[in-house]
């Protein structure tokens, strides 16, 4: 299983006592497919369960590194969750000039943004990502790992479910 890192964003209750690692790809219809998904878990599981985003770059879909470098450099000034659900929304109308254009729709400093583009240890995190995606055996978006689990691909809410109760079990938390 990859490790928790700091330096990546959570979605939901960042003190939840179980995270989830998601990773995904800005770029994968796949991953984009499972959002309304993820959405459906941290509302069900509010404060129990988080998830961790890594960002995992399909090299072969138009623009995933500039999505993922982006997706960070909103989250250098606080506005991750926001960056990551516009990506998503706009996923099939991305252009060379969207990426700073959602970052002003945040209201967003578009110096610092584009500054932060170009930012080789922003570069360098995005690729550290995808490489621990790699050494946990990830072949494709969007990979969970729940606990010692493996989930691949967009899933029901019902499989997550099982993972994630038997998961909270283990760790004591029992649900009513």
């Amino acid at each position: 299983m990859p490790s928790l890192e700091r330096d990546d964003p959570v979605l939901g209750d960042p003190a939840a006592p179980l995270t989830i690692i998601e990773f995904g790809c800005y770029s994968c219809p796949y991953t984009k497919k499972a959002e309304p998904v993820v959405s459906e878990i941290l509302d069900y599981y509010n404060g129990l369960v988080n998830i961790q985003f890594k960002t995992f770059i399909i090299p072969h879909h138009d623009f995933a590194l500039e999505a993922a470098i982006a997706a960070n450099c909103a989250g250098r000034q606080g506005r991750y969750l926001g960056y990551h659900d516009i990506l998503f929304e706009h996923q099939l109308n991305w252009s060379n000039g969207s990426f700073v254009s959602f970052a002003s729709s945040l209201g967003l400093d578009i110096d610092t943004f584009i500054g932060c583009l170009d930012d080789s240890s922003v570069v360098a995190e995005v690729q550290a990502d995808s490489l621990a995606g790699v050494h946990a055996g990830v072949i494709g978006t969007p990979t969970f790992f729940i606990g010692e689990k493996r989930v691949v691909g967009p899933k029901p809410f019902k499989t997550f479910k099982r993972l994630i109760n038997k998961e909270l079990k283990r760790n004591g938390i029992e649900l009513h």
